[in-house]
This record gives C-alpha cells, sequence and structure tokens, in this order.
C-alpha cells in the first residue's frame, strides 16, 4: 500500500506541472496572438500622415487589450530620419517608423511578449 499511495502521489504531483505548463503555454500563444493582431493593424495606419485621423494611435500608453481583458498592450513608437537616428525627428522629415507592441498580463503586470516591426515611408517593410 505504501508503495502504490507514493506512485499515485508522484504521478498527481506530475499531472498538476503538467497543467501548469500547459496554462502558461496557452497564456503565452494568446498573448501573441494579441501582439500579432496589434502590429498588423499599427502597420495599417498611413506612414507619413495624410491625414490626423489615427496619427495618435502610433504611440499609445499602456491601456487595456480590447480583445482579452486578461492582458493590457502598450505600442511604442520611434521615429527615424534618412541617415537612421531617431531623436527630434517629426513626422514629415521621418524615414522609417520602428513600432513595438508589448503585451502584459493584467493580474500581475508581467510582460509576455514584445514584438517589433518597421514601417517605411513606402508602406510596410
Amino acid at each position: 500500500m505504501f508503495i502504490i499511495a507514493i506512485v499515485i502521489a508522484f504521478s498527481l504531483a506530475l499531472m498538476g506541472d503538467g497543467m501548469r505548463r500547459v496554462v502558461k503555454a496557452n497564456e503565452l500563444l494568446t498573448a501573441t496572438a494579441l501582439a500579432q493582431y496589434e502590429v498588423d493593424r499599427v502597420k495599417n495606419i498611413a506612414f507619413p500622415p495624410t491625414t490626423d485621423d489615427r496619427q495618435d494611435e502610433y504611440a499609445k500608453a499602456k491601456a487595456l487589450c480590447p480583445y482579452n481583458s486578461n492582458y493590457e498592450v502598450e505600442v511604442n513608437s520611434i521615429p527615424y530620419d534618412k541617415d537612421g537616428l531617431n531623436g527630434t525627428v517629426s513626422d514629415d522629415d521621418a524615414m522609417i517608423r520602428k513600432i513595438t507592441v508589448d503585451i502584459y498580463r493584467k493580474k500581475d503586470d508581467a510582460k509576455m511578449v514584445t514584438l517589433t516591426t518597421y514601417i517605411s515611408r513606402n508602406g510596410a517593410i
């Protein structure tokens, strides 16, 4: 009986560890999908600015993700000039824009995923 109890206890511990790994993998998969969706959404904003209707979406502070309330999304945008230097480059002078999307788990504010993309004056690259 003692041996059977040890085997059962060990099996339950392994199952619990496996379940924790599955939950973590699902959270990471969801966060990655949300980040990819946000990158694709931001790539569709006109650059250089043609209208003022969506330009403020380039730089967005951390906010609740509209697609999944368990996550928060933060979009950062850095313009670069023709020499590849950032800083005080205006949208009119920028040649490339670096966009970074961070996804945070809401319950503990842990950063789950960071995706980076670049867009140029001629479209997404």
